[in-house]
C-alpha cells in the first residue's frame, strides 16, 4: 500500500442499509460496520471437514456434504428452504433428514465450538465506490503485481466496457503537522479549549478550569480527544487522521447481480462481498468467472465445467444466484441491459 491521501475522516459518511448499489455517490467515502454472523472461508473448510468426518464415521459408505444453497452464518432467522436457528440446529436437522443420522450432544457442541471460533466478529470498514477505468496507479490499493497496470493495461477498457466499477476499502492513517515550532516547554494544548495554554503547576497539570489531564514525563506521547500532544520540547504536533488505500476488487454487472474478482490488499474476495451483500440487503456467494477471450484476466483460476474460470463472487437475491456457477462475460462490447439492482 501506499502513502497517498485520498481524503480525510471528516469527509466519512455513515450508510443506511439495504440501499440501491447505484444510489452510492462515487468518490464518497463510507462507514460500514458488519456485525458479527458470517463464517470465516476457513472455517467453512473446516466445518465441511467435520461433517464430512462425522457422518462417515457413522456409515463409511456415505459421503456427506453440504447442498450448493446452504447458508453460511452462526444464525439464521428466516429462510426459503426453512433451516433456520443456530449452526448447529441446522447441521443437525440436515443429518436427520438426508442422512438419517442423529448427532450426538457432544457432536453438536463440538461443531458449535468450531463454528463460533470462525464466526467474523463485528467489523468496521470504511470504502467508496470509483469508475473504470482506475485513475489510482499500480500499488495505491495493495495491487502492486496487477496486470491491470502492466502487461494487461487493455483490460482497463474492457472494465469500462462491461460498466465495472471499483469497491475501494481505506486505512485510517496519521497525519502529522507542526502547530507551533516556537511554543516553549511551559506551554500545553489543551483539548477542551483547542488552544494553547500556560501550566498551572510544575507537575505537569493544564492550568484550564476542569481540565485535570496530567503527563507522566515530559517525552510522553497522550492521546487527548483524538489529538497527540508531544509535550516537554519544541516542537509541538498535532495529529489528523487521513484515508490511504488499503485494498480493492473489480465489480461488475451481471443482470440484476453484482459479480466481484481480482481483490488485492488486505481484504479478499470474502470480506468484500460480504460488505456488499450487507450494504445492500442481499446474499452472496463464491462462483467461477471468465471473459469470452484472454483479454480479462481473473485470479486463481480453476478447472470448472465448461473450462477454466477465476475466483469470483456474486451478490444478489438468495433465489436468483442459489444455482449460480460460473458466468463469462462478453469482452468485445457492454451487453448488459442497464437493470442492475
Amino acid at each position: 500500500m501506499s502513502d497517498k491521501i485520498w481524503y480525510s475522516e471528516t469527509d466519512i459518511q455513515e450508510i443506511e442499509l439495504e440501499m440501491n448499489y447505484r444510489d452510492l455517490e462515487l468518490n464518497t467515502p463510507y462507514h460500514i460496520t458488519l456485525p458479527a454472523n458470517d463464517i470465516t472461508e476457513e472455517g467453512i473448510s473446516y466445518i465441511n471437514q467435520w461433517f464430512f468426518e462425522t457422518i462417515y464415521n457413522y456409515d463409511g459408505r456415505r459421503r456427506a456434504k453440504f447442498p450448493g444453497w446452504w447458508r453460511w452464518k452462526w444464525l439464521i432467522t428466516k429462510s426459503a428452504h426453512k433451516y433456520v436457528g443456530t449452526m448447529p440446529k441446522r447441521i443437525s436437522k440436515w443429518a436427520y433428514k438426508n442422512y438419517n443420522i442423529r448427532l450426538t450432544p457432544t457432536e453438536l457442541a463440538e461443531v458449535g465450538t468450531l463454528t463460533k471460533t470462525h464466526t467474523i466478529e463485528d467489523a468496521d470498514y470504511v470504502f467508496d465506490i470509483t469508475s473504470t477505468p482506475p485513475t489510482w496507479i499500480k500499488g495505491d490499493f495493495g495491487d502492486p503485481d496487477s496486470c491491470y497496470f502492466g502487461i494487461n493495461i487493455d483490460a482497463q477498457d474492457v472494465l469500462q466496457s462491461l460498466n465495472a466499477t471499483a469497491l475501494r476499502i481505506f486505512q485510517p492513517n496519521p497525519i502529522t503537522k507542526v502547530i507551533d515550532r516556537h511554543i516553549a516547554q511551559t506551554m500545553w494544548l489543551c483539548h477542551k479549549q483547542e488552544k494553547v495554554v500556560t501550566l498551572a503547576t510544575t507537575q505537569f497539570g493544564c492550568s484550564c478550569e476542569g481540565c485535570r489531564e496530567t503527563l507522566k514525563s515530559n517525552w510522553q506521547l497522550e492521546k487527548l480527544h483524538g489529538q497527540y500532544i508531544w509535550w516537554g520540547g519544541v516542537p509541538i504536533y498535532k495529529t489528523t487522521p487521513a484515508l490511504t488505500g488499503w485494498g480493492r476488487c473489480w465489480v461488475v454487472p451481471h443482470e440484476t447481480n453484482l459479480v466481484i474478482f481480482n481483490a488485492y490488499g488486505k481484504y479478499q474476495l470474502f470480506a468484500l462481498a460480504r460488505i456488499l451483500a450487507t450494504l445492500l440487503g442481499l446474499s452472496y456467494r463464491p462462483i467461477g468467472v471468465k471473459g469470452n477471450d484472454e483479454s480479462l484476466w481473473i485470479n486463481i483460476s480453476h478447472m470448472r465445467s465448461g473450462g477454466s474460470y477465476g475466483n469470483g463472487y456474486i451478490i444478489g437475491e438468495y433465489e436468483a444466484i442459489t444455482n449460480a456457477a460460473n458466468i463469462e462475460f462478453d469482452c468485445s462490447a457492454a451487453i448488459y441491459e442497464d437493470t442492475f439492482l
